[in-house]
This record gives structure tokens, C-alpha cells and sequence, in this order.
């Protein structure tokens, strides 16, 4: 704790600050079990100081997970008769204008029952009707659970990408009284604008949307802008593309309509990273530069210039067995994580099947990948990969040879598939790799230039 104490303690308005862990409660439950950090914050003399405002000063200093859930603002810390802060009396407190959140900000019967909705989904209160879904931990299991209920009390069926557009209470119901309502579909979605590098451009696995990279973004340098690309047939009306090079197109014409120049930071998880691989080889086929190209978890192409899908889909007995081993030898991961993710991949994609586009999509992507025939990249490559992944026989070997420049291949320990943009500790690691890579190829892209500069 003393190290998020200090830095709370940095920012110029704070005087003195305590961290306790403590348990959650849900909205009309007991306690949960589970806890969450909780930070109680005295603020100079005179100083104005704001938990959201606070609250991002801490995201630019610390990872996710370090940070408060909860900012309790006091005038002064209890003190026992030793002298000493009284943690006893701290868990009592309770910021005032957190206790008037809730009701102050309902201004009506929808927004009082999105607000009961939200606290449940996050197991947490008081969320107010300006907090935004992505500040509170929001992703993409949330959203559907938060989407499901909204669909119960009010019959609306809105995509999931609904969020980026109206991310807090009093957005989403503005949206929701409207009859005729819906998002407008763009193929490049703002998921954090602003920052002074290069954009990284995200692409999303088969038949899925780009809020499975929300999770991602509090691990990622806050000046660092995310875009994501969306696929077209799922949450919108136009027809699917069938082939990995038809969607790489239209990604490269998106991309180059929000950003006409390089240098390019390119990624994608699965599928995603094959049309990502695709779009680097379509701009650099143009001339531009590819500062990065970073495929997350991904099967190699089924045809390469030298192999075809019959001789390089291997028997997976093998793969099987390898991963039944992991699996043992991590016990303790597995019972809490493994499992868990599993249950809640299933979750999603659950919720996406009752929607006929998504099993339609899936399978035109699915066949898409089946058929893409890789060419040779000139470029460098980085391959992030999960340990119950990369345990699948030769995907490094097949990646390494298809790519001249350099290739990297990152292993998240103790991962999985799933858990690499859910678990907090997993997204830390695949951001650090990241966010290594982009700065080392902007700083060689950086050095290159100069170099070429008449001096």
C-alpha cells in the first residue's frame, strides 16, 4: 500500500492519504468476499480536489490494478489516543457526496434503474449517472451482462458498441428514450482519442467487437490514442467481406481516411491478427512504414508460400496433451482462473448467438482464415503469445518465416487465451510488451529519419 499511498500523496492538492483493502458489497447484498482498494484523502488547505480528477492523475502513474476503487475526500483522518490514524474509524466513514450520488443523480425512474443495474453489474456503489462504463473496469463480459438486463427492462436490443457512443448512465438513457435511436456504425471507432504518438489501430478476433480491447487500455501509455477497427455483418446492416485481403482493404482505406501517413501501429488478437498481418502488407505495398505489427495469440495462415492447410493443420493430440499437462501443473491458476474465463468466454458468446449475425459472421471468418494465403512481410513482427498457447506446436516457427525484418515472440506466463484481456496481471504484461516495441520502433523510426535528413 505504501507505494500508492506515495503517490497519491504526489499530486500537488494532497496533503495526507491511507489505502486500506476492504470488501466489496453489491447493490442490496451482503458483503461479497471479494476486495477492492480504498483510498481515504485529506486535500491541502484551500485545495479543490475531485476523485475522477485524482482518480486519472493515479491511472498515468500506476497500473490498473493499484488503483482505488473508492476515494473517500475527508477534512482529516481519525486519530486513536495514541495519536495514530484509527483504521477501526476509517471503515465507518464515508464521503458524503458518495452517499448522495446515487439518489442526487437519478433524476427519473430509467436513470434510477440503469444506476441499480450498473451497481450490480459492478458490484459497487455509489455509481453516479456521469461516471462512464470504461472508468469503472467496464469490458466486454460487463457490457453483456449490462446489456442483458437493459434488454429486460426496456425490450431494446442496442450493440454492444453502444458504449463508446453513450459510455455513462445519462447518455445511455438519453439514447434509450429516443424509439428510433441507434449508434452510428463507423469502421474506425475512437476508443481513446488524444495522445501525442502515432495511433495503435486494434483489430478484433472473429465475429467480435472492439470492446474486448477496453480492458487493455488502463495498462496502456495514456498517450498512446486506440482506435479499433470493426468488422462489417455483425452490429450493423452492411454485408460481411469473405476473404481476409477484402476486409485488410477496407481496414487500409479506413485507416488511411483517419490518418493518410505513417509510420503505422498495428494489432489484433486471432483472427484480427491475420487481417492485421494482411493490412501491413497492403500499406507497405503502398510504401508506407510499419512502426509495429503485433499479432496477439494467433495461428499461423493455413496457406504459406511454401505449405498449405493440409500439411501444416498437424494432428492436435499432441497440443492436446501438452496443454492437459499445463493445466495440471498449474493447479491453483487453473481452479481460479482458467475456469472462470472459460465460463465467461462461453458467456459472451452466448449472449452473441442469440443474435443469427453473429453465428453467420463467425463462420464467413472462419472460412476466410481457412482460405487466406500468406505472402512473404518485409517488415519486423512481434508475437505475443499465451503460454496455453504458444504450447501448440511450430506457431512461432511458421510466423518466423514468413517475415525478412525482425521477429520477436513475447510468452505472458501462466496465460491462456482467454485471460490475456481479462486478467489484470496478463493485460500488464501484454501492455508492457506493447508499449516496448512502439517505443523502440518509433525511436529507430525516429533515428533513421534524421540520419537521412541533409545535415
Amino acid at each position: 500500500m505504501g507505494e500508492i499511498e506515495s503517490t497519491i500523496q504526489s499530486h500537488p492538492a494532497v496533503k495526507q492519504a491511507i489505502v486500506i483493502a476492504v470488501s466489496q458489497t453489491g447493490a442490496g447484498t451482503e458483503t461479497s468476499g471479494e476486495k477492492q482498494l480504498r483510498a481515504y484523502v485529506v486535500p491541502h488547505h484551500n485545495a479543490e480536489l475531485q476523485e475522477q480528477a485524482l482518480t486519472s492523475f493515479l491511472k498515468q502513474q500506476l497500473p490498473s490494478y493499484m488503483i482505488p476503487g473508492e476515494i473517500v475526500i475527508l477534512e482529516a483522518l481519525p486519530l486513536n489516543d495514541v495519536g495514530k490514524v484509527d483504521r477501526n474509524q476509517l471503515l465507518l466513514l464515508q464521503n458524503k457526496s458518495q452517499q448522495d450520488k446515487q439518489s442526487a443523480n437519478a433524476r427519473d425512474e430509467l436513470e434510477a434503474q440503469l444506476v441499480q443495474i450498473w451497481q450490480e453489474v459492478f458490484n459497487k456503489q455509489p455509481i453516479g449517472i456521469y461516471d462512464s462504463f470504461f472508468d469503472l473496469g467496464g469490458h466486454s463480459l460487463l457490457a453483456v451482462q449490462l446489456f442483458d438486463c437493459i434488454t429486460k427492462i426496456t425490450g431494446r436490443h442496442l450493440p454492444l458498441a453502444t458504449l463508446f457512443q453513450t459510455p455513462t448512465i445519462e447518455a445511455l438513457a438519453i439514447a434509450l428514450r429516443q424509439q428510433n435511436w441507434s449508434p452510428d456504425w463507423k469502421t474506425v471507432t475512437a476508443i481513446r482519442p488524444g495522445g501525442s504518438l502515432p495511433p495503435l489501430f486494434v483489430i478484433p478476433p472473429a465475429a467480435s467487437t472492439v470492446l474486448r480491447f477496453a480492458p487493455l487500455l488502463d495498462h496502456l501509455d495514456p498517450d498512446l490514442p486506440v482506435y479499433g477497427l470493426q468488422h462489417r455483418g455483425l452490429e450493423d446492416e452492411h454485408p460481411p467481406f469473405t476473404s481476409v485481403k477484402e476486409i485488410a482493404q477496407h481496414f487500409v482505406e479506413a485507416i488511411q481516411s483517419h490518418r493518410p501517413a505513417g509510420p503505422y501501429l498495428l494489432t489484433g488478437i486471432c483472427f484480427g491478427a491475420h487481417v492485421a498481418f494482411e493490412v501491413a502488407q497492403q500499406l507497405a505495398a503502398k510504401g508506407e512504414k510499419i512502426a509495429l505489427l503485433a499479432m496477439i495469440d494467433a495461428a499461423p495462415p493455413a496457406n504459406g508460400p511454401n505449405w498449405s492447410y493440409d500439411i501444416r493443420n498437424v494432428p492436435k493430440l499432441e497440443w492436446h496433451k501438452a496443454r492437459w499437462r499445463m493445466l495440471r501443473q498449474n493447479g491453483a491458476w487453473v481452479d481460479v482462473g482458467f475456469y472462470y474465463l472459460k465460463i465467461a468466454e462461453r458467456r459472451l458468446r452466448g449472449w452473441f448467438r442469440k443474435r443469427p449475425s453473429h453465428e453467420a459472421l463467425r463462420m464467413v471468418h472462419h472460412t476466410a482464415q481457412r482460405n487466406y494465403q500468406a505472402d512473404y512481410y518485409a517488415g519486423s513482427c512481434l508475437l505475443l503469445q499465451s503460454e496455453e498457447f504458444a504450447r501448440r506446436e511450430n506457431i512461432a516457427h511458421y510466423w518466423k518465416a514468413l517475415v525478412s525484418g525482425n521477429f520477436k515472440a513475447v510468452v505472458i506466463p501462466n496465460s491462456n487465451h482467454v485471460s490475456l484481456l481479462l486478467s489484470k496481471l496478463h493485460l500488464q504484461e501484454l501492455a508492457e510488451a506493447l508499449m516496448i516495441n512502439i517505443k523502440q520502433s518509433l525511436y529507430q523510426s525516429d533515428a533513421a529519419q534524421d540520419s537521412s535528413s541533409p545535415g
